[in-house]
């Protein structure tokens, strides 16, 4: 029996610009992308709270959140409430192992650039049309910052940041460090980043977001060049994702060709290895990686143990964590830096913000994932699926990684755009009317 279905109709929203056109919504989500670009040393201070670019057009983009629900440009979701509660046990852990003022002024800072990253990705990027408008303006700024990792590399001199801090000075932290390091005869560039690593993780982030959510070669391959520049970074941790963005776009052409493979099986195959590597090789998965898929075993080494010694702390201290106190740990181990994000949140605020952290972002790529096995059209399961993938490998590599600064901002930033474009069942077709006949169905240009 043949029938038809009412169609999709596509809502305005979905209107295809170009040129500047393609601001018309997403204009504070490309500025404030921008902004995470800048180095962490062009900063300014309102008292004891130190304001990077970043978090400086986070506040002035604030009422924006404001405007886009009363607009209609948002739709409530449970997770919502998950990233808020997180936000506000960061102050309330600082408070309880400090005091109050403490909390508000330490915690609160990082509540505040979690919640703002967020909700504004959720109210200014709705649609997938949205999602490819901000890929293709924020191309420049990303191409931009990827040759200039390179030509650090390339020619021995860490000048970015050597120049921004010549001009507005050291950041204060960790970030104001700079190591000439050399690996395999290249430097171990930053660009605009606090750290390598950072560098080399954001980047690659881009292959699978460009990959799947066009068709046209000008931007579907230009991931690919965004990505390989993160190996400038020279972190085994940017390898990795390069890695792993390309085995799941290969992986994905794959089980379209071949009829028993699909993403269940990949990813319950990938739980049983992981599985079967923590229970039978000597120390568990993350000794493994630091050993065998890393630049320097002796660095791999030295971060298990920071996993035994803060991974103790952390249990020690379950609810509220530690603050900014150091783990104990032997003399000889020198700095108390964690270099695992869910590892340091756990030990700095307690298992409860680490435990619900990691959680959202695994429901957002589960989410993700939902929406591309059930929509309607092959380009919007390529574009849930891209960001999921993205996404995934991340959320991997902060096992072996800490955010901070921008680009945690940028991770948050990013949820919030899986959490928008899941919210809104027109993004299932891409605004795009679609037919359905029988048990078949057409999408219609």
């Amino acid at each position: 029996m043949r029938f038809n279905v009412a169609s999709i109709a596509a809502p305005a929203t979905y209107s295809s610009y170009s040129g500047l056109g393609r601001l018309r919504n997403i204009w504070p989500a490309v500025l404030l992308f921008v902004c995470m670009l800048f180095p962490p040393e062009v900063a300014f201070y309102a008292g004891p709270l130190r304001l990077g670019v970043y978090r400086m057009c986070l506040m002035a983009l604030s009422p924006i959140i404001i405007f886009g629900i009363i607009n209609g440009r948002y739709k409530p979701h449970i997770l919502d409430l998950a990233v808020i509660l997180i936000a506000m046990w960061l102050p309330l852990s600082f408070a309880m192992n400090y005091d109050w003022l403490v909390g508000l002024e330490a915690g609160g800072s990082q509540s505040l650039d979690m919640l703002l990253s967020y909700f504004i990705a959720r109210v200014t990027i709705r649609t997938l049309a949205d999602f490819r408008n901000f890929l293709i303006c924020i191309f420049p700024a990303i191409m931009f910052v990827g040759l200039l990792l390179a030509m650090e590399s390339l020619s021995g001199q860490l000048f970015v940041r050597e120049t921004a801090q010549s001009i507005f000075g050291g950041t204060g932290d960790v970030g104001n460090r700079l190591r000439a390091e050399f690996r395999e005869g290249f430097l171990r560039a930053y660009s605009v980043f606090t750290h390598p690593i950072h560098a080399g993780l954001f980047l690659s982030s881009f292959i699978s977001l460009y990959f799947m959510n066009f068709r046209g070669g000008q931007w579907r391959y230009s991931g690919f060049l965004v990505g390989i520049l993160g190996f400038f970074s020279l972190s085994s941790a940017a390898l990795l994702g390069i890695a792993a963005n390309f085995a799941i776009l290969f992986y994905d052409w794959l089980q379209q060709r071949v009829k028993d493979l699909n993403w269940a099986l990949f990813l319950t195959t990938t739980a049983i290895l992981i599985a079967t590597v923590q229970f039978f090789s000597q120390n568990g998965v993350v000794p493994v990686i630091y050993r065998y898929l890393t630049f320097n075993a002796q660095t791999g080494y030295y971060r298990t143990l920071i996993w035994q010694y803060a991974g103790s702390e952390a249990l020690a201290h379950p609810w509220f964590g530690i603050g900014y106190e150091e783990y104990t740990r032997p003399e000889w181990m020198g700095r108390a830096s964690i270099d695992a994000h869910y590892l340091f949140m756990a030990t700095s605020y307690g298992f409860v913000p680490a435990f619900a952290y990691f959680l959202v972002s695994i429901i957002v790529i589960i989410l993700l994932g939902r929406c591309a096995s059930h929509s309607l059209t092959s380009v919007s399961r390529r574009a849930f699926l891209g960001l999921a993938a993205s996404l995934s490998v991340i959320v991997i590599l902060m096992f072996t990684v800490t955010f901070w600064g921008a680009m945690l901002s940028w991770f948050n930033f990013t949820l919030g755009i899986g959490v928008a474009l899941t919210t809104w069942s027109a993004n299932l077709s891409d605004g795009k009317k679609v037919v359905r006949t029988g048990l078949t169905k057409t999408p219609s240009a």
